[in-house]
């Protein structure tokens, strides 16, 4: 059996179509040799044959002996790759055909151990609602610490090595552990981007930042019971998950949270956000040029 050069892990729970379409992409890839690793944390029903027979085809399904969290489901699959980089995608997520080859030669290219790639911000339909460009990889671990400028796992690829080095991501955590992880990896490694937009990240209420906020905010204080976050960098994720909350017209919600930051931060702009949020709402961030509409791929 020929080594891969990537091993692509997503960790999954009852969430066949999502994880339908998040395949299509991984089985789109070219000009990278990979190995598929799907890891189901613990679903209420077996997988359906077509979702089966995909994952058969291209790598094996692995399975947790009932919920361990998402973290803890990113290890297992992270303890069986054998590819000399790992990519990590969410099963609500979606690469573009080139991808992972893009990232490997910016990896190689800047001799990194992390690669992190502009992406597009879609919603549950696949429709582009926005955008967010990569970021200065001269300045990531810097800016970490004050907030996650990399975004979530799909728009990362890592060395396999460094990964492991580091222990992988803390079983703690579910909705901040890829945070938490680049906080300490990119300490050790360095940093490369993408710059062209390869990922769509799907925005939606199922998003574990939307659904349990509270949980965010325990999970915020682990961050800074471990000193890994800068001070005031709370202030920052709170508007970050009030912005979120606003576009998923959850108004109340967000208009406290706005409220309550421009009382604590004494920040008129948070005060007109609070109105925003209760009357107009938010939008996803929208680069300039971004236009609503299918991806590009």
């Amino acid at each position: 059996m020929s080594t891969p050069l990537v091993s692509v892990v997503i960790p999954t729970k009852d969430r066949w179509t999502l994880l339908r379409r998040a395949l299509s992409g991984v089985a789109s890839q070219r000009d990278v040799e990979l190995e598929l690793l799907v890891v189901d944390d613990g679903s209420a029903g077996r997988a359906p044959a077509d979702v089966l027979a995909t994952i058969a085809q291209h790598g094996e399904l692995l399975s947790n002996d009932g919920p361990r969290g998402v973290a803890a489901a990113r290890n297992l699959g992270l303890d069986r790759a054998r590819g000399e980089w790992v990519a990590f995608l969410d099963d609500d997520d979606v690469w573009a055909p080139d991808w992972l080859g893009s990232a490997v030669d910016a990896g190689v290219a800047g001799r990194a151990g992390l690669v992190a790639g502009a992406y597009w911000i879609v919603d549950r339909h696949g429709t582009v609602t926005g955008a967010q460009p990569a970021p200065d990889p001269a300045d990531i671990a810097d800016a970490l610490p004050y907030g996650n400028v990399i975004g979530g796992p799909s728009m990362v690829l890592l060395e396999t090595a460094a990964v492991r080095a580091v222990g992988g991501f803390e079983t703690r955590l579910s909705a901040l552990a890829d945070w938490e992880l680049w906080l300490r990896l990119s300490r050790r490694v360095a940093c490369a981007t993408v710059d062209r937009p390869l990922v769509a990240y799907t925005l939606h209420e199922g998003n574990m930042h939307v659904r349990d906020p509270a949980g965010v905010r325990i999970e915020v204080g682990v961050l800074e019971r471990d000193d890994l976050l800068a001070p005031g960098a709370r202030a920052g994720i709170d508007r970050w998950m009030a912005s979120d909350a606003s576009i998923h017209h959850r108004r109340l919600r967000a208009g406290a949270a706005f409220f309550s930051l421009a009382l604590k931060e004494r920040r008129v702009p948070d005060l007109f956000s609070a109105l925003r949020a209760l009357t107009v709402g938010h939008r996803a961030p929208r680069a300039a040029g971004v236009a609503p509409g299918p991806l590009p791929w």
